[in-house]
């Protein structure tokens, strides 16, 4: 369904938003669509131009998730028929094991409020991050109420990646909803910064400090690209599951929201991309 919105007068700016929900979930067995056999073809003649060869056992075996069953299972989790849903965003790096079906549109006709959906991937850990941002302009505008942001990844890929890519042990899918905010709310400090990794530690402990204490110190979220950061004093740090590269981070948080919203604690979120060097920050406070 393409939703085409106009308004009159100047674009409003965005705000910050509120986190009303989040749900991280695992996926252990293999989905039916990893025996389709143009699966085969598809993956090779993506990565011809590359010289990557095939996982011949992976393939054999059927071995995948496909991403419009794991963000349905999420949706089914966390979006109720009295809450739809205005706008969907699929976030994901890895490939999905059924090329041929647009999962974000698959997904926006499954989920309540039958939303506005489109998919951002080829931008590493940042890729949520930049979701999060376009949530706060489309929410900014009047037309959407409620936001579902969806960050998947697969175990492991039907090819054979060059030395060094960040793969997943284990198929997670955490979705994240979102609204104008009234009580726990996300800020943005800054864009996606390219940095060197002494100056992102900077930037976080900088971050860090700017974040204010409520009843107690600050809570910091550490991605798993910041598995070797050093926290710096002053806020409890916890860190992600190194194994899940892109959906770590964001399973921390979902399985954190409870406890944060019950000590009411300050939140800095952050994340850092050792192969695309980007550093990417979320502030969550209660106000």
């Amino acid at each position: 369904m393409l939703r085409i919105v106009t308004a009159p007068g100047p674009r409003p700016e965005p705000g910050p938003l509120q986190l009303a929900g989040a749900v991280g979930l695992g996926f252990s067995t293999d989905s039916p669509t990893a025996l389709d056999p143009d699966l085969r073809v598809f993956v090779g003649d993506l990565v011809r131009p590359y010289g990557l060869p095939l996982d011949e056992e992976r393939i054999t075996a059927g071995s995948g998730q496909s991403y419009a069953e794991m963000g349905e299972a999420v949706i089914a989790e966390l979006v109720t028929p009295d809450r739809p849903v205005d706008l969907l965003i699929e976030v994901f790096a890895s490939p999905d094991i059924q090329p041929g079906r647009a999962a974000s549109v698959h997904l926006g006709s499954h989920c309540p409020g039958q939303p506005f959906a489109f998919a951002l991937t080829e931008q590493g850990t940042a890729g949520a991050f930049s979701a999060l941002r376009l949530v706060r302009s489309y929410l900014a505008g009047g037309a959407f109420e409620r936001a579902l942001v969806l960050v998947m990844e697969q175990a492991g890929l039907p090819y054979v990646p060059p030395d060094g890519t960040p793969v997943a042990d284990r198929a997670r899918a955490v979705g994240l909803l979102w609204e104008r905010a009234s009580d726990l709310t996300v800020t943005l400090p800054g864009e996606s910064a390219r940095l060197r990794p002494p100056e992102a530690h900077e930037r976080i402990g900088a971050a860090l400090a700017e974040t204010p204490a409520t009843r107690r110190e600050p809570l910091l979220l550490l991605g798993p690209g910041l598995a070797d950061f050093a926290a710096p004093p002053g806020a409890e740090t916890l860190r992600a599951r190194r194994e899940n590269p892109y959906t770590g981070l964001w399973s921390l948080l979902a399985d954190t929201l409870p406890r944060v919203r019950a000590e009411r604690r300050s939140v800095l979120v952050a994340e850092y991309d050792p192969l695309l060097g980007y550093l990417d920050l979320a502030r969550l406070r209660v106000p």
